[in-house]
């Protein structure tokens, strides 16, 4: 997985590395985080559903794709979000020949209150006694792409970074007279170009201060061969300018490519949500499922009456020899992001200093 980003955060000790004055217009740094920050915050509630198409290939291992869809919903004052992600098809390609998968994955997440839960598909046979859980760490927040996992206000920055934070230690770097050699900024009508180079790396950023500055490409590349874009379509809705399309691509020097397009078919913004939105049941949990509360170490099977009867064909359909349940986890580390642009950004900073 190739993810190239903005650098992190910055080492009080290697504050002091001067440089020579910055060349570009360092106020634009200034505007595009002020105003790409207030367009993310004017998103209070946010629902809707996205079709995702995918393709991977890897040299020497069948090619694959997927079509999936997602539905979502997310309050930003209360942090609560909730997802459902089902692939509708999994196709798997060698020599020509298609296969289907006959039990294509879904997966669904929410979280509120304090607590993660994992809603999936669980094999009895994998641990002793009946539960077994499908998670990506202890952290149990797993919304990173390019992973079956789905958070919205993922899609309002680069690969889950702020881009306001980024740019405002640009702008600081630039204003107290630290190196900044490397980094370049410039502007085209609404259009504003931010690059980072090191060593012959590239990231590249351009956003459109028409669209609430909001990232409109993206293009990131290494000396190796590996290569990233991303492109973004968006359309205001509620007040806020809000991803309707994204196409990413990504390949490396060892004959590696993935493919996505995310197309956001339904966008509802600002507008009240249902009282029952972040609940059990619209997470997909039906009457006769298991719920295992990894806080309190507890298992139970739901059966009140708000949950729908699983003979009626609603929620997820688990994979046959599998069994739904529910993890319950308490939602208090961070989110790991695998950033490959952090190993650049960590050459370039100890080479340049830090505010």
């Amino acid at each position: 997985m190739l993810l190239l980003g903005w650098p992190g955060a910055l080492p009080a000790a290697q504050s002091a590395a001067k440089g020579p004055p910055f060349r570009g217009d360092a106020d634009l740094f200034n505007r595009v985080a002020v105003e790409h920050k207030a367009n993310r915050e004017r998103v209070l509630t946010w629902r809707g559903v996205v079709a995702v198409s995918t393709e991977e290939r890897t040299a020497g291992r069948p090619e694959s794709r997927a079509a999936s869809r997602v539905t979502f919903a997310y309050d930003r004052p209360t942090r609560a979000v909730r997802w459902t992600w089902k692939n509708e098809e999994e196709v798997s390609i060698r020599d020509g020949f298609e296969q289907v998968r006959p039990d294509p994955v879904f997966a669904g997440a929410m979280r509120k209150e304090g607590a993660f839960y994992e809603l999936g598909p669980l094999r009895p046979r994998s641990i002793k006694g009946e539960w077994t859980v499908r998670v990506a760490s202890s952290a149990a927040q797993p919304f990173t792409p390019p992973g079956d996992n789905f958070d919205p206000a993922y899609w309002l920055d680069i690969q889950g970074e702020r881009v306001e934070g980024r740019l405002a230690m640009f702008y600081d770097r630039a204003r107290k007279g630290l190196d900044l050699s490397g980094v370049a900024v410039s502007r085209r009508g609404t259009q504003v170009t931010v690059e980072m180079r090191l060593a012959g790396a590239l990231n590249q950023y351009e956003v459109d201060l028409a669209q609430g500055a909001s990232v409109v490409s993206y293009l990131a590349s290494t000396p190796e061969g590996a290569e990233e874009r991303q492109t973004w379509r968006y359309a205001q809705r509620g007040g806020v300018w809000i991803p309707e399309e994204l196409v990413l691509k990504r390949t490396d020097s060892r004959q590696r490519g993935f493919w996505r397009k995310m197309e956001w078919i339904e966008n509802v913004v600002n507008e009240p949500l249902p009282d029952d939105e972040f609940s059990l049941p619209k997470l997909g949990l039906r009457r006769g499922d298991h719920v295992y509360d990894a806080n309190s170490r507890t298992d139970y099977v739901v059966q009140g009456a708000e949950y729908p009867p699983a003979e009626d064909g609603s929620g997820l359909t688990a994979p046959e020899g599998w069994r739904p349940g529910l993890l319950v986890l308490a939602a208090n580390g961070a989110v790991v992001l695998l950033i490959f642009g952090l190993l650049v950004a960590r050459k370039w900073f100890s080479k340049k200093g830090a505010p």
